[in-house]
């Protein structure tokens, strides 16, 4: 099968490790792989045996939100060099490929795996912080004028009634955003991601802190803060700002905590009350260390899907507490596999956090659970299985 993966940017959080875990998933089973993304670099033969190939683009523009004739015109002489039996895309906003390239549909058997809300979203992108409808449910927009949702949702619906592609939800809760939208005609299946436990598995023994910088004596708080996005750190919609404060809440307590950051460093307040160690630059193949030195790994995020993130943290056996938001109940069950909490709710925070660090053997059960619960839901193998059979269906004619 000559299967093309097409994703916004070569580096684009979760969407894009996503889209690359797939294509070296199909490689490794013989399938021909081309991944295509939007940038400055030259073609390259990845190290998984498949072909990356980043366009460039460096213009600007609104409308490229919807349709981005110079990146669709690249795009279409690489699919027709390619022929491609089928084509996978990935997120294509950020005012990359764009809406344009449902309409390739036409041409080749398409899939869409939904990574976020954007496709449903009235504003085209959301730009607001603390956007409910972007982060809870999208039906509607308090922030945008209704002539600009009105014409956004025509757009929208318009493209996706005249192409014809399967679609992949990652999670429930996407499922279900998609029922009052132009979406729910096309055939939808859930399938969740799958994380390769060669790169993520329990420590056989405790890393030695010293060697990464970390205090030997101290209660690890692993943070991911994530990699900028087109000039924004994603920390705010992380939740940053109520692990904050939750750690002023825990201080006054517990003065043997330390924070470990992962991604780009953040500025941090006058009254940080904890010390915290950032790393930069870190590589995915390296961040099971991260998972291994931590005592617990804290994700409070405003609103996500189905986080990669936990699902590393459970592979690895790290204890989690996270906010109940999205689709991350799908897979932490609280009390059971983690701690959950209310999103912007510092207080619920620091008592999940506080519980955990003072109570290891049930924080550790926890872990254990939550690893059972990965082999079992969430398997790279059953991923691309999954992916292979909708391919097959999509190159059949079962998609609408």
């Amino acid at each position: 099968m000559k299967i093309c993966v097409i994703n916004a940017l070569v580096n684009h959080g979760g969407a894009s490790i996503n889209a690359f875990d797939i294509a070296r998933g199909m490689a490794a089973r013989g399938h021909e792989v081309k991944f295509i993304a939007s940038g400055t670099s030259r073609s390259a033969l990845g190290k998984d045996g498949y072909q990356v190939i980043e366009l460039k683009q460096k213009l600007r523009n609104p409308v490229f939100h919807y349709f981005n004739p110079i990146l669709l015109f690249k795009l279409r002489s690489q699919l027709e060099k390619f022929k491609p039996d089928i084509i996978h895309i990935h997120n294509i906003n950020l005012q990359t490929f764009s809406l344009g390239t449902l309409l390739f549909s036409k041409n080749y058997p398409m899939v869409w795996t939904l990574h976020d809300v954007w496709p449903l979203c009235m504003t085209g992108w959301p730009n607001q912080a603390e956007c409910d409808g972007f982060l809870v449910n999208c039906h509607s927009c308090k922030h945008w004028s209704k002539p600009a949702v009105a014409i956004n949702k025509m757009i929208k619906e318009t493209a996706f009634k005249i192409s014809k592609f399967c679609i992949a939800c990652p999670s429930r809760w996407m499922a279900a955003n998609l029922a009052e939208s132009r979406l729910s005609q096309k055939r939808v299946s859930r399938i969740n991601y799958g994380i390769d436990q060669s790169l993520f598995y329990p420590a056989n023994e405790t890393p030695a802190r010293i060697d990464h910088d970390m205090p030997e004596n101290k209660k690890i708080i692993l943070f991911c803060g994530g990699k900028r996005l087109v000039g924004e750190l994603p920390a705010w919609r992380k939740g940053w700002k109520y692990l904050v404060d939750a750690l002023k809440i825990l201080a006054k307590t517990s003065p043997d905590l330390h924070l470990m950051y992962v991604g780009e460093s953040i500025k941090l307040p006058a009254d940080f009350p904890v010390g915290i160690t950032f790393a930069e630059g870190v590589m995915r193949d390296e961040m099971r260390g991260y998972y291994h030195l931590a005592d617990i790994f804290v994700l409070p995020t405003l609103g996500d899907n189905s986080p990669l993130t936990i699902l590393e943290a459970m592979a690895c056996k790290t204890p989690i507490v996270a906010t109940s938001v999205g689709g991350i109940s799908e897979s932490i069950t609280s009390d059971k596999t983690g701690l959950l909490c209310p999103p912007r709710n510092a207080d619920s925070l620091a008592k999940a956090i506080e519980f955990l660090l003072k109570h290891p053997a049930e924080a550790n059960d926890m872990a254990e659970r939550g690893y059972q619960k990965l082999n079992s839901d969430f398997r790279f193998d059953q991923m691309i299985d999954r992916y292979e059979n909708l391919y097959s269906e999509a190159i059949s004619g079962g998609c609408g």
